[in-house]
């Protein structure tokens, strides 16, 4: 997984107004696990605006720069983009899916060989 400054900021904004509207729950750590399991990138270069949500923008400039074919979001800004510049716009539910497909054809490719 990859990560930018600006998504890295744009997760921080959502967090503080979610420990805001929630006082009572501890939101202090979740940034730091999510920033622990990626790659910070440096965005490429995007010279117009891509998404109707200019804000969105900055996953396609992440994936882009960090050389990534495939972007996670339930966002409908970011569907509506997919395949721009060969990047693969996925909704959750339908990653989850395809990562379970592949896993279980992996074993049963395994199985068959006796693996």
């Amino acid at each position: 997984m990859i990560l930018s400054a600006e998504i890295l900021k744009e997760y921080s904004d959502v967090l503080e107004r979610l420990s805001a509207k929630f006082p009572s729950v501890d939101a202090s750590g979740i940034l730091s696990i999510v920033a622990a399991g990626c790659t910070t990138v440096m965005p490429g270069v995007i010279n117009d605006q891509v998404c109707a949500d200019p804000d969105d923008d900055k996953f396609l400039r992440a994936a882009h720069g960090g050389n990534s074919k495939t972007i996670v979001s339930g966002d409908k800004h970011l569907l509506d983009v997919n395949g721009y510049a060969g990047i693969e716009i996925l909704g959750p539910a339908e990653f989850v899916e395809r990562c379970l497909t592949e896993r279980s054809s992996t074993s049963e490719q395994h199985e068959n060989r006796g693996l």
